[in-house]
């Protein structure tokens, strides 16, 4: 009776989500991080001696009610932060590689020097390299990871409009895929996902699509989407075989 009354008060609020979806939900074996967590208090509401069946004070309605109002007011309000998606994306990116199989050749936290050669984080490491301990002296060096964060926030977060996104798992994992895959390939696949035209470019109305899809729908597409890029690739360009594992772990540990 309690549960019954209580989904009533809230379905009254014209919400977009039932209560527990405002509360977080599990995608898989890993639990969604929404950008505000509210619900029920965790005692039990009061209890007043009655005659025949009970029902919940209308005062403790009330209060459930406005917290499932403020609740999701502050989901809406609150946006995605790039800090977050960076460190997120670092750990897939590792550190310094130069392998001649890779397209992209020398390779710095995801940042390929044969796509990105005008960047003036090179010069460190050119530096760098004449040290004994290269190339573990590169995350020492404090000028070149403040580099390395701007780039990633002009080039990828800002293009993607990470800022503009209000879930925080979504942001991610455009920009995510962003780096991995290129801007306008990630928004051409997040645009597919929602229903938006794939033009390649996050403009209004994906948008008001991304802000208003439920993430654990989008982001269960939006990584089988990402699967099939994968294996098209890898059919096309059978020297890519070797990084498929990596992708597809990186695709679901996104999740």
């Amino acid at each position: 009776m309690h549960e019954f009354a209580i989904r009533r008060r809230c379905a009254a609020t014209d919400l977009a989500h039932p209560l527990p979806a405002i509360c977080g939900a599990r995608l898989f074996s890993r639990p969604l991080r929404p950008p505000a967590r509210t619900g029920l208090p965790r005692h039990s509401p009061p209890r007043v001696p009655t005659q025949g069946h009970f029902e919940p004070p209308d005062l403790f309605l009330a209060h459930v009610e406005s917290t499932c109002v403020a609740g999701a007011s502050r989901a809406r309000n609150t946006m995605a932060n790039f800090e977050a998606a960076y460190a997120q994306t670092m750990k897939a990116e590792g550190g310094y590689v130069n392998d001649p199989q890779d397209p992209g050749g020398e390779t710095y936290k995801g940042v390929a020097r044969k796509f990105n050669s005008k960047w003036d984080g090179w010069i460190d490491i050119d530096m760098a390299k004449r040290e004994p301990n290269f190339p573990a002296n590169l995350d020492a060096n404090a000028p070149l990871q403040e580099k390395i964060k701007r780039f990633y926030e002009v080039n990828y977060w800002d293009r993607v409009r990470g800022d503009e996104i209000s879930d925080q798992n979504i942001a991610e994992s455009i920009f995510d895929f962003a780096v991995n895959a290129g801007v306008i390939t990630s928004s051409k696949l997040a645009q597919i996902t929602v229903g938006a035209e794939p033009d390649g470019t996050i403009g209004p109305q994906t948008l008001q699509q991304l802000n208003t899809q439920d993430p654990r729908t989008f982001l269960a597409l939006f990584a089988l989407n990402k699967i099939a890029r994968y294996l098209s690739i890898c059919e096309k360009r059978s020297e890519s075989k070797k990084f498929f594992y990596g992708w597809v772990k990186r695709t679901v540990e996104a999740l």
